[in-house]
């Protein structure tokens, strides 16, 4: 028992420094989080419960919108799925509930361990989930097999499975199938799927989970609140926001607004005007992002690289992870076969 106990507060331990600490509260860039609209979207998932109202002629109701994540998760069972456009905010909402799980699983012993995996590494092993779990238990985290089994088996753990999408795009449906047949076997509680929608409604099938909710794109107010924090630093964008049209729907989602705030602040209103569309505005948000990442970084005689050397190998980097189905990159698990 005490082993059992030391084992998982360890894990806990690991989760929180590298997905709370190390990833969610380094991406808010010193502002406060937006907090993020959520609809239920009941229709995007193959509930049990769903079926039994469709059969009793209820009429339908309107969306219910949830107030948090942590709340979201609770009221609908606990297996959740979380949908929503490119760049918003359905990993950060996954931490967030990391995060606050984290906390119950820390005070109360009986609570599930939280623990995140990237869904996009089942593209090559394409195992049971259960099994695939164990192994990623063991890469990831340093598990060791026969704890991973248990903790699978005694369904302890509250999995956090960021980016069906990411998976390739031919064997989506198969992990689908995959994670359908696991809630099938192991309980449908517990589990929490992220989704972007587009790829999500691309797929035959539905997740048999309790329920979905979709994120809302940030409101003008939400923007305007976030930027007017941030003060004199980004005072032109906020002043710019009020007429630029392709920069107001830039901002509108978590992912560009935060790079937008990197990529401009200190610059002067003259300094961003004279952009006529989207595509346009974004490629010199891009630029100016990457050449103020640069300027942060502070050179010494360990760090010989030049510029177009970085991005040279950065995109090679990139690359060779989008042929494998990677989003998060491990040194351990570089591989000879990805050099030429």
């Amino acid at each position: 028992k005490r082993l059992a106990q030391r084992n998982r507060q360890a894990i806990l331990k690991r989760v929180k420094s590298f997905w709370v600490t190390g990833v969610l509260e380094k991406s808010l860039h010193g502002l406060a989080m937006i907090e993020l609209g959520l609809v239920e979207r009941a229709d995007e998932v193959e509930s049990a419960l769903n079926m039994v109202l469709e059969t009793t002629n209820q009429p339908d109701q309107p969306p219910a919108p949830c107030t948090s994540i942590l709340d979201a998760f609770d009221r609908m069972g606990q297996s959740l799925l979380i949908l929503g456009e490119p760049g918003s905010g359905k990993t950060t909402m996954l931490l967030e509930l990391a995060r606050a799980t984290i906390a119950r699983a820390e005070q109360d012993p009986s609570h599930p361990i939280p623990i995140v995996f990237n869904l996009s590494s089942w593209t090559t092993a394409q195992k049971p989930v259960a099994e695939w779990l164990v192994d990623e238990l063991k890469a990831k985290y340093q598990v060791p097999v026969r704890v991973g089994r248990d903790w699978i088996q005694d369904r302890a753990l509250l999995l956090l499975l960021d980016g069906l999408d990411e998976v390739k795009q031919a064997s989506r449906q198969a992990c689908l199938m995959a994670l359908n047949r696991f809630s099938q076997a192991y309980g449908l509680s517990n589990i929490v799927v992220c989704s972007r929608i587009a790829d999500y409604r691309a797929l035959s099938a539905r997740l048999k989970l309790e329920a979905a909710v979709l994120l809302q794109p940030l409101t003008p107010e939400q923007v305007d609140a976030y930027l007017t924090q941030a003060g004199e630093k980004l005072a032109a964008v906020r002043a710019l926001l009020q007429q630029d049209e392709p920069l107001q729907e830039l901002a509108r989602t978590p992912l560009t607004l935060s790079v937008i705030t990197l990529a401009y602040e200190g610059k002067s209103v003259q300094e961003l005007e004279g952009f006529a569309s989207v595509e346009e505005r974004r490629t010199d948000m891009l630029e100016s992002y990457v050449e103020r990442m640069f300027k942060r970084r502070v050179r010494t005689r360990w760090e010989p690289y030049a510029k177009e050397q970085t991005i040279h190998w950065l995109a090679w980097l990139a690359g060779r992870m989008i042929q494998r189905a990677q989003t998060l990159f491990l040194l351990e698990e570089l591989q000879p076969v990805w050099l030429p």
